[in-house]
């Protein structure tokens, strides 16, 4: 009988130093759920970017390319599809497992889903990641609304403004 997969979770946000957890020793941090996730499972101390860009970071990350080699330099730029090379997505897949990418991709052009069987963002209509499955909008309007409520005067997302190219 074969052996079923071990879960896979990869965390990747915007602007987070490597040490700004609790769990990495910050006198400051708060993070009790990331704490859980790290000591229950793989956490990389020395983990690296290619690039400090984050579209042809994420697209590097994806498929295991440079950005050069992708033709991603910049946050203007993206693929048109089909896409060029397979994704983790893709590989996944290949390897039995059912696969999400939940967030902000900045796919932009895309009318695939880069590899992934679901996608879900924060909005739909106002989002450069399409096609999408579901909306937190949608899927949670209650959990939302209080996220919105709660952020009153901030900007909204900047890039996730209908129309968003990159800079």
């Amino acid at each position: 009988m074969a052996e079923k997969p071990m879960n896979i979770l990869i965390l990747m946000d915007d602007q987070h130093r490597h040490d700004a957890l609790s769990c990495a020793g910050h006198a400051m941090a708060q993070t009790p759920n990331l704490d859980v996730l790290a000591a229950e499972g793989t956490r990389f101390t020395q983990a690296v970017a290619n690039l400090p860009i984050c579209v042809p970071c994420r697209h590097s990350f994806i498929t295991g390319y440079y950005a050069h080699q992708l033709g991603i330099l910049s946050n203007q730029h993206s693929w048109v599809d089909p896409i060029p090379v397979p994704t983790l997505g893709t590989r996944l897949q290949e390897a039995g497992y059912a696969t999400a990418s939940i967030g902000k991709m900045h796919w932009k052009t895309a009318t695939t889903k880069r590899g992934f069987d679901f996608r879900a963002v924060r909005s739909v209509g106002e989002s450069p990641d399409e096609p999408v499955d579901i909306s937190y909008e949608d899927a949670m309007p209650e959990a939302m609304a209080q996220y919105t409520a709660d952020r009153e005067g901030y900007v909204r997302g900047g890039e996730c403004h209908p129309g968003y190219v990159g800079v």
